[in-house]
């Protein structure tokens, strides 16, 4: 099958040359004016793996504190788009944290071993309950 008349040569990384329409016998002129205006998103989900999204602003920065599914994510970017404001976890009330120290607040000649059901941490370590007695 031999070259069509209208075949231009290309080299990789040039722009392309105009076609020859001087040999073409259909005079038929389309012109496409479509221009890609539409620029990237102000917030897009990103995947951080294991199934779960953030989202993060233009310069890739996570925005606010959600992680979730990618469906939750892409709701919360319409959401930012949109003109709504980043989700920010709520501090911890000072009542919580001061509760999540360990708890070696019981002295040890305080504790009654043959009733303790579990081991519990003292100031000066660890007692376990006693071993029972049978009578």
């Amino acid at each position: 099958m031999p070259a069509p008349e209208t075949l231009s040569t290309q080299t990789p990384g040039a722009a392309p040359a105009a076609p020859d329409t001087s040999a073409t016998t259909n005079t038929t002129t389309t012109t496409d004016t479509t221009t890609d205006t539409a620029s990237e998103p102000a917030f897009k989900p990103l995947h951080k793996g294991g199934g779960k999204y953030v989202v993060v602003g233009a310069d890739g920065e996570p925005v606010g504190e959600f992680k979730g599914p990618k469906a939750e994510a892409e709701a919360e970017a319409a959401r930012l788009i949109a003109g709504g404001e980043p989700l920010v976890a709520p501090a911890a009330p000072a009542h919580e944290l001061a509760d999540s120290a360990p708890a070696a607040q019981a002295k040890t000649d305080a504790i009654d071993p043959t009733t303790l059901k579990q081991p519990v941490l003292t100031s000066e370590g660890w007692v376990c309950p006693a071993p029972k007695r049978e009578a």
